[in-house]
């Protein structure tokens, strides 16, 4: 079992809704023994699994990751290449010609690149790689809808990263005949995608996508009204604070990363 696989089942043991089911035993097992501390403790689950289900507190949540990078205005003259970092693929893509299909995550990312690379005509950088328990290998799931999909020709795939700190590792060798590239990956991903990169020495120009935002809604109560949508968006927004302090204490132990050049 790699460090990564184990840092992801820590994850998944940590927070929603296996901590709440933890919880809910160790209740069980209060309920008898300790009345006072079951109640109290049953309160409480009760209330943060409210909160973190309301649209109210949710957005608030991933908006502390999102609102330090605004979207791009217009394409920085200084870059010269697009790094697109992975986001999930699954079996599929038969009707596409393609043996494997970008996550909804990863196919915000690739339109945008791709966007991005029309108007540019810079190349492209795909960091994704085979997640586990995959039967067949579709690495290269990302780089093929850009090719097939959207046109865009100029693709190189970087297939070994399985986490945010691998992809700027595997990807710094291949910007090392770059100058300035434009890092395109989700606004709230990009804080600890950048610390990556600055990381091994590479300072990326942060290209966002894929705002992450509830649907308006009539009437200000529906904000406080549970909701799948926003569990979901805390999760998000907690997977994303617990990689950050662990990048800050496992991998950046050494200092806080900074780049070598500009």
């Amino acid at each position: 079992m790699t460090e990564n696989e184990i840092m992801r089942i820590v994850e998944v043991l940590v927070l929603p809704p296996a901590l709440i089911i933890w919880v809910g035993l160790l209740i069980g097992m209060l309920v008898t023994i300790r009345p006072r501390i079951f109640s109290r403790l049953f309160s409480l689950v009760l209330l943060v699994t409210y909160l973190l289900s309301v649209p109210a507190i949710s957005q608030r949540l991933i908006d502390g990751f999102q609102d330090d990078f605004p979207a791009l205005e217009k394409l920085p003259p200084e870059a010269d290449v697009i790094v697109v970092l992975g986001g999930g693929h699954f079996p599929g893509g038969r009707e596409y010609g393609m043996d494997g299909q970008p996550g909804p995550g990863m196919l915000q990312r690739l339109v945008y690149a791709g966007w991005l690379a029309k108007q540019s005509g810079l190349p492209v950088i795909v960091s994704e790689a085979r997640t586990r328990n995959e039967r067949r290998d579709h690495r290269h799931a990302g780089a093929d809808f850009l090719r097939k999909v959207l046109g865009v020709s100029n693709v190189t795939v970087e297939g070994r990263a399985s986490n945010t700190f691998e992809n700027a590792k595997f990807t710094a060798p291949l910007l090392k005949n770059y100058r300035q590239p434009l890092l395109v990956t989700n606004y709230w991903h990009m804080a600890r995608a950048i610390e990556s990169f600055m990381y091994f020495g590479i300072k990326p120009l942060p290209a966002p996508t894929g705002w992450d935002a509830q649907p308006p809604m009539k009437g200000a109560y529906w904000n406080w009204l549970p909701q799948p949508r926003a569990l979901a968006q805390s999760y998000t927004a907690l997977h994303e604070l617990f990689g950050y302090y662990w990048y800050r204490w496992k991998r950046f132990s050494n200092g806080a990363p900074t780049a070598q050049h500009d």
